[in-house]
């Protein structure tokens, strides 16, 4: 077994148990495909959050207690682990991948057994793709980015760095959510709708048209004003 399979969990809470469960999924899939014992195939060695944390919860799931930690300097090997972002707040994803990527370490990235991914569609390092998604034909879901339980991403639609897509929710064709842009459970994007980095759209929302940066935005037809300055240097 190669140790660089290893994978280093950023964030303790709900999120993390929910990712924690879907490597073990996949885990258990890598096993029944190459015929290999589900002991001898990598799983979580460190967990990397600062206060209050779920890791009984998450020793539970995973069978052991992976090693604690306040901050990724702690963390020995980083350059033969993968870094997994565990946090649902998308600015705070960001943060955390800039940290884990600077500390040398490489992003892992989850696609649930369950998920749909078109062959045409990219998915890029760092992403959590989680059961029952659907991504479709020649959709782009960029680094760090999370799409969370039973959400749909339409042909050609673009999830940039770090957004997060709540459960239920729908990105239709051509659809576009900016940089740590956020989309609520069950909310929806028009096809071609845009909603803008650092922006969100509430839960049930419907967005008909195209928002900039810093926007939130709620209600059917979704409206709103912006709400942060957002700059060159955040989108990125």
């Amino acid at each position: 077994m190669s140790i660089r399979s290893n994978y280093v969990l950023f964030g303790g809470g709900a999120f993390a148990t929910e990712i924690a469960t879907y490597l073990v999924d996949c885990r258990r899939a890598a096993a029944a495909l190459v015929g290999e014992p589900l002991e001898s195939l990598p799983l979580v060695s460190d967990v990397v959050v600062q206060g209050n944390s779920r890791l009984d919860d998450l020793a539970r799931v995973i069978g052991h207690r992976p090693r604690l930690h306040e901050s990724v300097s702690t963390v020995e090997n980083v350059e033969e682990k993968l870094a997994i972002v565990c946090i649902g707040d998308p600015v705070a994803r960001l943060q955390v991948f800039r940290e884990a990527t600077s500390a040398g370490m490489a992003m892992g990235t989850v696609i649930h057994p369950t998920a749909l991914v078109s062959e045409t569609a990219t998915v890029e390092r760092g992403a959590v793709i989680c059961p029952f998604v659907f991504v479709g034909p020649f959709a782009s879901v960029r680094e760090n980015a999370a799409v969370n339980v039973h959400a749909t991403i339409g042909h050609d639609a673009v999830l940039e760095h770090s957004s997060v897509i709540s459960p239920g929710a729908q990105v239709n064709g051509f659809g576009r959510v900016g940089v740590a842009g956020f989309v609520g459970a069950g909310a929806v994007l028009h096809p071609g709708a845009a909603l803008g980095s650092y922006s969100k759209l509430s839960a049930g929302s419907v967005l008909n048209k195209k928002v900039g940066d810093g926007f939130v935005m709620h209600g059917n037809p979704a409206a709103g004003r912006q709400m942060i300055a957002v700059t060159d240097a955040e989108r990125t």
